[in-house]
């Protein structure tokens, strides 16, 4: 499961330049 999790940070880090933590992207981003 935090592999899936990982893979799915790591995606929207390599697609949206405004990303700028993760913690960001676990709280803002659907799905």
């Amino acid at each position: 499961m935090f592999e899936r999790i990982r893979e799915d940070v790591n995606c929207v880090f390599e697609r949206d330049p405004a990303a700028r933590s993760v913690f960001e992207v676990m709280i803002s981003y659907p799905g």
